[in-house]
């Protein structure tokens, strides 16, 4: 069971969370602990273990806009535009094991390549430019 620690309750369970600018909202189950800190005009950054997973735009609860995501590690493996929480618009994607080595940058929808982009190798060249179809190469 997830429990979400504000200091207000919400009407109804489906109203996003009344968050104040600058306040801090701890979700937590048994296994994760996450901390979120609402800045203003909807952008805040989600921590988990002292380390941010991602830092943008929210909208109702849900990553929606531009925004960074990161790994394990604090190294950025995402950057660019959500919706609903996925990727979703123009974005860059980044290696998560090798710190900002570039992998990807093109349009994205539902969390996947979609639309124009260039998939590049670990040498960084270019392994791939054209459309991609819900992740594949068109």
């Amino acid at each position: 069971m997830v429990y979400l620690e504000v200091k207000k309750k919400r009407k109804k369970k489906t109203d996003p969370f009344p968050i104040n600018f600058g306040e801090i909202m701890k979700k937590s189950d048994s296994k994760t602990k996450y901390l979120y800190r609402i800045t203003k005009n909807n952008f805040g950054s989600k921590f988990d273990s002292k380390i941010m997973k991602y830092e943008g735009e929210y909208l109702n609860g849900k990553w929606d806009g531009k925004g960074k995501e990161f790994n394990d590690n604090g190294h950025l493996i995402y950057e660019g535009e959500y919706k609903n929480g996925k990727w979703d618009g123009y974005g860059k994607l980044y290696d998560s094991f090798f710190k900002n080595k570039l992998l990807y940058k093109g349009n994205f929808k539902n969390g996947k390549k979609h639309g124009e982009g260039i998939e590049y190798n670990s040498f960084g060249t270019v392994e791939y430019e054209g459309e991609f179809v819900n992740g594949k190469h068109k």
